[in-house]
């Protein structure tokens, strides 16, 4: 960590120096506050608190390659079990190269950034590694190799191997656990009547003693069905082994159709995770008090957001789930409000109410009510 640090003000302070006039830099309050329910329906007070300072500069001869970075501290208290937590990061350190070709651009991105798989849900968090990608008007390419070994595993929570030990929620950066990242994607845009066809496998390979492999083929397809309806759609055969046992495969589905009025749009959804489905980064699918992953489940719901004004964003979603466990009976049902004011440019606030009611009694009911606020330097 502390050679990560040196790397990163070395590099700061040299681009600074040869670029001083093109130097961009900024900071960021976050503040979210909220009060929810324990599982025995008590309110309890929970509050997360982050300020994070980033700069970016561009060097060499093209605007286009450029140097960013962002250093992360993280505050939280959960009232729930009247615990105070601290966090360090360095969750951004980025160069980027961009080569234009005679047929097409050439882009290299490397050092520890944001990376997503095609569905959006499987691998979506901050990881150290490589990316490269060429593209033309025809088609996009890209690579990607990662680890996760460096990573604060208390900011970024990823689904571990069952013998991983966890991380120490004391500590301010604790490492995660060890694993290899392989990405390929292959994109064609436009590729027949104004329609996108994305190809892409991925995987997570634990370098430990004790195996943990996860691998993702997904085949997703997205644009217009007519006017302003699109529809986006990606299904993934998952491969999962752990220590050397039968590979398991399960099915991975996700579906999006939405309709875009001039200030509002609405929104059909479903996501559907066979029982032997896991990804890679955790996502909460429901929002229970126990706060499930994406496994045995389907998940469909509705969903609209409106504008009235420029500044005023107001979100409203609802969601029922069926449990994959129990012949998929009805699980659950919850229902999510929420609006954003941008008050000026640099400062926003926010609430949400959210409420989920358990039918089947694998999870237990729950609400929550939180207010936000961001502050930009």
């Amino acid at each position: 960590m502390k050679k990560l640090i040196k790397f990163f003000t070395a590099a700061v302070c040299g681009f600074a120096l040869s670029s001083a006039f093109a130097l961009d830099y900024g900071f960021l309050v976050d503040n979210n506050t909220s009060f929810r329910t324990k599982p025995n329906k008590e309110m309890y007070f929970f509050q997360q608190d982050s300020a994070s300072a980033w700069i970016k500069v561009p060097f060499g001869s093209s605007p286009d390659n450029y140097f960013v970075g962002e250093g992360l501290y993280k505050f939280e208290f959960n009232g729930n079990t009247n615990q105070v937590y601290h966090y360090l990061d360095l969750n951004l350190l980025k160069f980027v190269f961009i080569n234009e070709l005679e047929n097409g651009k050439l882009e290299a991105d490397l050092g520890r950034f944001f990376v997503v798989d095609a569905t959006g849900l499987i691998f979506t968090q901050n990881c150290d590694g490589a990316f490269v990608k060429y593209s033309n008007d025809f088609m996009e390419v890209s690579g990607y190799a990662g680890y996760t070994g460096l990573l604060n595993g208390n900011t970024v929570t990823m689904i571990n191997s069952p013998s991983f030990k966890g991380n120490d929620a004391k500590q301010l950066y604790d490492f995660a656990d060890r694993n290899v990242i392989a990405m390929v994607t292959g994109n064609f845009p436009f590729l027949f009547a104004d329609q996108s066809v994305k190809v892409q496998f991925a995987g997570a390979f634990r370098t430990d003693e004790i195996t943990y492999n996860r691998m993702y083929a997904t085949l997703g397809m997205n644009g217009p069905i007519a006017g302003n309806l699109f529809y986006n759609i990606a299904g993934t055969a998952a491969f999962i082994s752990y220590n050397g046992k039968p590979v398991q495969v399960a099915p991975f589905v996700k579906a999006d159709l939405a309709y875009y009025f001039p200030i509002a749009s609405v929104g059909l959804n479903a996501v559907f995770a066979g029982n032997d489905f896991t990804g890679i980064t955790s996502q909460t699918a429901l929002d229970s008090s126990y706060e499930p992953e994406y496994k045995g489940l389907l998940k469909t719901g509705l969903s609209a957001k409106v504008r009235p004004i420029n500044n005023l964003l107001i979100s409203v979603s609802g969601d029922v789930a069926f449990d994959g466990n129990k012949n998929f009976e009805l699980k659950g049902a919850q229902y999510k409000v929420g609006a954003d004011y941008q008050v000026v440019s640099d400062v926003l606030i926010g609430a949400s109410w959210v409420q989920y009611f358990d039918i089947n009694k694998t999870d237990l009911d729950y609400q929550a009510v939180s207010i936000k606020a961001k502050i930009a330097f």
